[in-house]
C-alpha cells in the first residue's frame, strides 16, 4: 500500500512540477514581442532637396515601392504612388497641366491622387512628406 502512494505521490509531483513549468514558459512567452519594424524602413530619405527643381518630379524605388515626388514650389512637394492602378503602368509628371498621366492607357489623376478620367478605378496612394533643413522624408504608414 506505501508503495502505491508513493507511486501516487510521484506522479502527482512530477505532474505539478510540469505544469508549473509550462507555466512558467507560457508567462515568459507572453512577454516576447516580435521585433518592431525600424522607422527608417518606413521611410524614403532624401539627402539634398534641391536636386530636384521647382515644377519637376522624380521617381524613387524603394523595396515594392515606386513613389513619384513633385515639387510644387520651394517648400510644397507632393509625394504618390508611381505606378497606375488601373494596369500597374508607371506615371509620367506633365507639369504644364499639373497632372499625373499614365502612358498605357491614358489613365489621369489630379494632385489629390484622384481619378480624372480613363480606365482606372481607384486613386492614387498619397504620402506624407517632411522636410527638415535640406532634407525630405516620404513615409509610407
Amino acid at each position: 500500500m506505501k508503495e502505491k502512494r508513493r507511486n501516487f505521490l510521484e506522479i502527482l509531483t512530477k505532474g505539478f512540477i510540469t505544469l508549473w513549468s509550462m507555466g512558467i514558459i507560457w508567462i515568459l512567452f507572453s512577454y516576447i514581442k516580435p521585433p518592431k519594424r525600424k522607422f527608417e524602413e518606413n521611410l524614403i530619405k532624401i539627402e539634398d532637396i534641391s536636386t530636384i527643381p521647382i515644377n519637376g518630379s522624380s521617381i524613387y524605388h524603394y523595396k515594392d515601392k515606386s513613389v513619384i515626388l513633385i515639387r510644387k514650389d520651394e517648400r510644397e512637394f507632393l509625394a504618390f504612388s508611381a505606378i497606375c492602378t488601373h494596369l500597374r503602368c508607371i506615371l509620367n509628371y506633365q507639369k504644364e497641366r499639373e497632372l499625373l498621366i499614365c502612358p498605357c492607357h491614358a489613365g489621369i489623376f489630379d494632385f489629390n491622387g484622384n481619378v480624372i478620367s480613363g480606365p482606372p478605378t481607384k486613386s492614387l496612394m498619397k504620402y506624407r512628406v517632411d522636410i527638415r533643413g535640406s532634407r525630405l522624408y516620404i513615409y509610407f504608414d
